[in-house]
């Protein structure tokens, strides 16, 4: 039997074969289109990673700080993996990215443009830290925009913004009120070339910053996204699934949902048609023969599947693995010298679950 040591050793050679390059600016510059350039997040402006906040009146303090302390890194690597093999985008658009790492491992090694959006400034700092240990061959970038905003500059940067081959959100839409959820419905779909990925808290899933009104069943999101347009693809959904379990199996593993572009020439598979780097590991709820046979209670693949998704991220992101220990074990490191009474404040009651559930509890609709 595989021991969990054995697993960390065997992603601990990880980044030797990631074909590490940084993305040129010619490169940088065909990703973003010109109406949205004010809103690209500046790495190089923006405060540490321990002063950049966001506050929230129904949660505590969001930031990529707390988020690591509350949560740590909360990576699916083999949903990471249904994203970027199986579906093989070259473009992708993520509505609220969180800690950015499923988008910064589909840009790495599906070689992809990915933009990732958030209301606000958060992730610029984050992501230059995710790509300066392995800068890898694609691109990621932040766009910090309120697509729902009335400004006229957020409204041309919204409409200038193209298709993708992959367009995906996962466990956003539960902060979003209501009022907005036909504008992101809409948004999502027009925005999709290919294949749309969604996943949404369902009614009476736990979490900090979720509005009842927003949250629905997965049928009833699947019958919106249809409406809007797209097709639903069963097989796939499965497979996206089971790619989350054991290690999102409170969320995605129940929520997530595939559609492709009726325009687009993909074709709902099962596994038989898996790529091989989802078929051939059992650390997750694909390849279940194997997996059943080393590990047949759920408990015991949860525990080989979290040091599998541990050792993988800490070769990935030595930096943010490195501040993850580092805020568990001290989580005052998440303040700014100067504001003790802010941190007091944000770790008395739980820490919001993303920037867009913090941004919106600020406002008044």
């Amino acid at each position: 039997m595989l021991s969990i040591v054995s697993t960390l050793k065997v992603v601990a050679i990880l980044p030797a074969v990631l074909g590490l390059r940084m993305p040129s600016s010619e490169q940088s510059s065909n990703t973003i289109p010109a109406e949205c350039h004010s809103f690209v997040s500046d790495y190089e402006q923006l405060p540490a990673l321990s002063e950049t906040t966001l506050m929230g009146e129904s949660g505590g303090e969001w930031s990529p700080c707390t988020h690591l302390a509350t949560y740590g890194l909360n990576f699916s690597p083999f949903f990471a993996r249904f994203l970027t093999y199986q579906l093989a985008p070259k473009t992708v658009l993520e509505f609220g990215c969180g800690l950015g790492t499923t988008s910064d491992f589909i840009a790495r090694h599906a070689k992809a443009q990915v933009v990732c959006l958030e209301p606000e400034k958060t992730l610029g700092a984050l992501i230059s830290s995710l790509r300066k240990d392995n800068a890898g061959e694609g691109e990621l970038k932040q766009l910090a925009l309120n697509i729902f905003a009335d400004d006229s500059k957020a409204r041309a940067c919204t409409q200038a913004m193209g298709k993708h081959d992959l367009v995906f959100s996962l466990e956003v839409a539960e902060h979003i009120p209501f009022q907005f959820h036909s504008q992101l419905v809409k948004f999502l779909a027009s925005r999709t070339k290919k294949w749309l990925v969604f996943s949404a808290a369902r009614p009476k899933q736990g979490g900090t910053g979720h509005l009842d009104e927003s949250m629905f069943t997965d049928e009833e999101w699947k019958a919106k996204f249809q409406d809007a347009g797209l097709e639903f693809m069963p097989k796939l959904t499965n497979m996206a699934r089971d790619a989350a379990y054991p290690k999102r199996s409170y969320d995605l593993y129940a929520n997530a949902l595939v559609f492709k572009h009726p325009s687009h020439d993909g074709t709902d598979v099962d596994i038989n048609q898996g790529h091989e780097m989802l078929t051939d590991f059992m650390y997750h709820g694909v390849e279940n023969a194997l997996a059943n046979a080393q590990y047949p209670t759920w408990a015991e693949k949860a525990v080989v599947a979290h040091a599998f998704s541990e050792g993988m991220a800490a070769a990935m992101w030595p930096a943010l693995s490195l501040m993850e220990q580092k805020v568990k074990k001290n989580a005052s490191l998440c303040a700014h010298p100067s504001n003790s009474m802010k941190l007091m404040q944000t770790f008395s009651k739980p820490s919001m679950t993303s920037a867009w559930a913090s941004f919106f509890s600020k406002k008044q609709f």
